[in-house]
């Protein structure tokens, strides 16, 4: 349910006591309007948002734009009556707009198909009525410049849309749109979902967003109290995005914050291994720099290890980063991130003859992908499928 709160505004709240693992179909749902990223168009289908086969050129391609790709002749016709207002501004403008990045022209592209379907809503129904409600930010001078250039593109925008309405829809996409994510938690898209907008950040979620196709699922990570606030993370959006700072626990001060961030100072000290060639060079500076910044530096210098076929080195980085994990995400064990970590853990362990380990960090893994991604889950299956195989003694 929906309730407004004097220090957090309109907020989602669980109606009912939620285990860990619970859907919340309340603000669960399809997009009021989605589209994938254009430098993923070969890769997704532009409709439901299914992965193409890794063969290139095996989506099918709109005649006509040449810029919209489909998984299916059915995911192709029913999506004309959206794509046939944008086809003439791609057809014209497509390879202008490739030399753009993702984020302005995934935000072209929902802007005219947020603003068509507002458009022809002769009757609003609760979808109209839940867009309209969003709140919006204060524009920013690119939410104008990229409005205007939204009116120059033909067909892009109904005619009763000007650059003034184009520069507030952009401004609302600002703060309510969000990354669709592929298992892999890898951003392929971007899309509008009204109910979801409405859970604000904590650090300290207890949601977690979930993406089958272009279909958001909001999936509660912890137990949650009938009465209680669902929050998910959006902690590194808030400020350069949002335009706000953060003030739960963990950020605004006191005893558990500092000794959260202890903890995750300390997991960002351990001893990176040495990569020969494939080293880093500025591992050094950013692991000064912002727990992000570590991350992904880390992360980059475990994909060169299993590149180089240096599985040592790769056992190394890869702790590192379970062990940062496992401190910055205390408050959410069952989080993705870190199940798809442990999954990686598990068998750098295994090939390294820790077999009592690897069985360790894949049960883990498992019961924290049954939460996050749903007993459906085809990452969850491959997750079973493995630890049992590990406790046959498999390898």
């Amino acid at each position: 349910m929906i309730e407004q709160r004097a220090t957090r505004g309109r907020c989602a709240v669980a109606d009912r006591r939620l285990p860990a693992g619970s859907p919340v179909p309340r603000f669960s749902g399809l997009p009021y309007a989605c589209c994938p990223l254009p430098s993923q168009r070969e890769r997704v289908c532009g409709r439901c948002f299914a992965q193409a086969p890794a063969a290139p050129g095996c989506l099918l391609r709109c005649s006509k734009c040449r810029w919209a790709r489909y998984c299916s002749r059915e995911c192709q016709a029913g999506d004309w009556q959206r794509h046939k207002r944008e086809c003439r501004t791609l057809a014209s403008k497509g390879g202008e707009l490739l030399r753009l990045d993702d984020a302005p022209v995934a935000d072209l592209l929902l802007l005219g198909r947020c603003a068509w379907r507002r458009h022809d809503a002769s009757s609003p129904d609760d979808e109209d009525a839940a867009f309209d409600a969003l709140e919006t930010s204060r524009p920013t001078e690119s939410d104008r410049a990229l409005a205007r250039f939204a009116t120059t593109l033909p067909g892009l925008l109904p005619p009763s849309c000007d650059a003034g309405d184009a520069t507030r829809l952009l401004s609302q996409f600002r703060v309510n749109n969000f990354g669709v994510t592929n298992e892999l938690l890898s951003v392929v898209g971007a899309g509008c979902y009204p109910p979801a907008a409405l859970l604000n950040h904590s650090c300290a979620p207890n949601a977690v967003l979930y993406y089958e196709g272009s279909r958001l699922e909001v999936r509660t990570c912890r137990d949650v109290d009938a009465g209680e606030e669902l929050c998910h993370s959006r902690a590194a959006q808030l400020r350069e995005r949002y335009g706000f700072e953060c003030a739960c626990v963990r950020c605004s001060g006191g005893r558990r914050s500092d000794e959260w961030r202890q903890d995750v100072d300390a997991a960002m000290e351990a001893p990176h291994p040495s990569l020969g060639e494939a080293d880093c060079a500025d591992v050094a500076a950013a692991t000064a720099a912002a727990h992000a910044v570590w991350y992904e530096a880390e992360g980059r210098c475990l994909s060169a290890a299993l590149l180089c076929g240096d599985n040592a080195a790769a056992l190394e980085c890869c702790r590192a980063l379970v062990s940062f994990l496992e401190a910055a995400l205390a408050h959410v064990p069952a989080h993705a991130l870190l199940a798809l970590q442990r999954f990686t853990l598990c068998d750098l362990e295994l090939e390294s003859g820790d077999a009592a380990e690897a069985r360790r960090q894949m049960e883990a893994c498992a019961e924290a992908v049954a939460i996050s991604y749903g007993a459906k889950s085809a990452l969850r299956a491959a997750a079973r499928e493995r630890w049992e195989e590990l406790m046959s003694g498999g390898s």
